[in-house]
């Protein structure tokens, strides 16, 4: 039986070893490019270095295993969907959770090639891809997601569209969908992470920098918040349909401001 692609370990955030192999070598790398330009001499290189490591480990092994819990989410909603009546199997064979397993287990042969990397897998396109993950399978996913969202599911939602966003980074909705998650659930800094990931793909959206602006309101990073206002009443002012939008960013920094005063 071949090794699964991510380690079953929930609580221990180890990586899978041949996961691992390649992180170490993506490591390298990236310790190899600081050094190039390292010149603080208050610290040196070496503790930088493990720095780096460190948090470049813990943040592999994070992804590690909100990717697995994502799938086991996915599957799980999969499942119920085709055990419902009159949908007693999917769609078609191309929205079936088989693909993303077929799929992920081509991306584990890949990385047992001697001229993998992680960075050259990452410019090589998206890895559905790369992969040759339909679209059926995702828009199917993304629906899942959605709905967990919608449920008030956070934890849940945010894994899964982890996975989509992992599989393909480029599409506006997941990078949205995984900062909503976190921001029910909280994890404020990580939203607004996702949220100017986002902005990436939509660098004017109002809306984003409205949600940008709850998340610093929540974390009562006032000064943050009323940058992020302005922002969304900048690229809100000349599109009719924002005019709501609008509204409530207007009203919410007049209060902030009156305040401050």
């Amino acid at each position: 039986m071949s090794p699964p692609l991510f380690s079953s370990e929930k609580e221990n955030i180890k990586l899978v070893p041949n996961i691992q192999k390649h992180v170490d070598d993506f490591l390298a790398f990236i310790i190899g490019e600081e050094l190039k330009e390292y010149s603080n001499p208050l610290v040196p290189f070496t503790q930088r270095a493990k720095e780096i490591r460190t948090y470049a480990q813990a943040s592999f092994g994070r992804l590690q295993n909100c990717l697995q819990h994502g799938m086991i989410v996915l599957k799980k909603h999969f499942e119920l969907q085709e055990n419902q009546e009159n949908q007693k199997s999917p769609e078609s064979e191309d929205s079936s959770f088989t693909t993303v397993i077929k799929g992920f287990e081509e991306l584990r042969k890949k990385m047992q090639e001697p001229a993998f990397s992680i960075i050259t897998m990452f410019q090589a396109g998206p890895i559905q891809e790369q992969i040759l993950l339909p679209w059926a399978f995702m828009d199917r996913a993304y629906k899942i997601a959605k709905q967990l969202l919608e449920e008030k599911s956070y934890e849940d939602a945010e894994a899964a569209f982890l996975v989509l966003r992992f599989l393909h980074s480029e599409v506006f909705e997941y990078w949205v969908g995984e900062a909503c998650a976190l921001q029910g659930q909280g994890k404020l800094e990580d939203a607004v992470s996702s949220y100017i990931g986002s902005l990436l793909l939509q660098p004017s959206n109002a809306f984003i920098f409205f949600q940008i602006a709850s998340c610093l309101y929540q974390a009562n990073e006032i000064p943050g918040c009323l940058k992020a206002l302005e922002l969304c009443l900048e690229h809100a002012k000349n599109d009719p349909a924002q005019t709501a939008l609008m509204q409530e960013a207007e009203i919410a920094r007049q209060v902030l401001e009156n305040r401050a005063a």
